[in-house]
């Protein structure tokens, strides 16, 4: 098996059991039937909800943001609603990036330092994603 995919199966997996814990998660991820729709859809027991698109970046493969996606995360944004890219790597990095941001993190989707400089948050050396941690930062930006 691609350990690759392997690894970015097993983010996606942790992503969702983790959701799971601390609200409601829809795992959409049909392309045919829902252009540009983000991977999940989350309501946090605090009543908020969010939409993650899911993105992996292993040791010889770089993210795809779709113009589809694009779109989609700039016409959510538009009208207050909340979506994010969070990015996965490798070496255990998480990397929670704005929807409103798609459209420059689909020019720069192979340049690393750049995400960084766009992101709402970046957590080091946690091999599970710390969704707790992550729904807080996420949560500060609407209070």
């Amino acid at each position: 098996m691609n350990m690759n995919k392997t690894g970015e199966n097993l983010y996606r997996t942790s992503i969702i059991q983790e959701l799971n814990k601390l609200g409601h998660v829809s795992r959409i991820e049909s392309h045919a039937t829902s252009i540009g729709v983000p991977d999940l859809n989350f309501f946090s027991k605090s009543g908020h909800e969010t939409w993650f698109e899911l993105k992996w970046l292993g040791l010889d493969n770089k993210p795809e943001i779709r113009s589809s996606q694009v779109m989609w995360h700039r016409n959510r944004w538009r009208v207050g609603s909340n979506s994010y890219f969070l990015i996965g790597t490798h070496d255990c990095e998480h990397i929670l990036i704005p929807g409103m941001a798609a459209e420059s993190l689909k020019t720069l989707e192979h340049d690393k330092e750049h995400w960084y400089a766009m992101a709402y948050g970046v957590w080091r050396e946690s091999p599970n994603p710390p969704m707790e941690d992550i729904l807080k930062r996420i949560e500060a930006e609407y209070l």
